[in-house]
């Protein structure tokens, strides 16, 4: 069997597995659940900044300080 073919066969099997969790309860709309996803990592991104040295990691605490401003529209 190809490659190709494997993974056709792959993503057949998780469409199969998602329409039986649909089943049972429905699936989380990702458009709306990820920007909280992005919202937690980047102030536990923050805080681990802060735990180990905000000096050190200077370019990660800014990084994630910018990714919160623009989450929140500040």
């Amino acid at each position: 069997m190809s490659v190709i073919h494997h993974v056709i066969d792959r993503l057949k099997l998780n469409v199969s597995n998602i329409e039986g969790v649909q089943s049972i309860r429905p699936i989380l709309d990702l458009e709306r659940v990820l920007p909280l996803y992005d919202l937690y990592d980047a102030f536990a991104s923050i805080v681990w900044c802060r735990n180990r040295g905000v000096d050190k990691n200077q370019t990660f605490l800014q990084e994630n300080v910018n990714t919160l401003r623009t989450l929140v529209g500040y």
